[in-house]
């Protein structure tokens, strides 16, 4: 299974160093939260734990196979 870390915009240093220790993991990939506060999510369940991670954590994970599927809806 492939991974996806949603890091929050507001702490590029922690992309920086995940990005860092994740670089040889081919089945996990960094970006940083490109989402804005347009419309209602697809998955308002999802997108609220996602928010919630970032702003407690600075990051947030999501298996990849989820993240594929928003993008087809």
């Amino acid at each position: 299974m492939r991974f996806l870390y949603i890091i929050s915009r507001e702490r590029p240093d922690l992309y920086r160093r995940i990005s860092a220790d994740f670089a040889d993991v081919p089945h996990v990939t960094i970006m940083l939260d490109r989402r804005v506060a347009v419309g209602a999510p697809l998955d308002e369940r999802r997108a609220v734990s996602i928010q919630e991670d970032l702003e407690a954590l600075g990051w947030a994970i999501v298996p990849q196979r989820v993240a594929a599927a928003r993008r087809v809806g």
